[in-house]
């Protein structure tokens, strides 16, 4: 087993804390902030759209229901 002075000594948090600092770095170019705003507005964009359709659905249902059992509903085909 490693003993953590000699991660230490050997440069193993250093190394460590370079990593995460080029990625923190790499996180906070414009590049990747572009990339990361336009897929978390997309993926609202995408719920948001599914929820519209969701209620228009539930509408357009309701109202063929309802024309329906009004009886100005004129059946046009028959099964049987």
């Amino acid at each position: 087993m490693v003993s953590l002075a000699s991660r230490h000594l050997n440069g193993y948090y250093a190394k460590k804390n370079n990593e995460r600092r080029l990625l923190q770095h790499l996180e906070g170019t414009s590049k990747w902030r572009f990339i990361w705003n336009f897929s978390y507005f997309y993926g609202i964009f995408i719920i948001l759209f599914g929820v519209a359709m969701f209620i228009l659905v539930f509408v357009q249902v309701g109202i063929d229901l309802m024309e329906y059992t009004s009886g100005s509903h004129v059946q046009e085909f028959s099964c049987l």
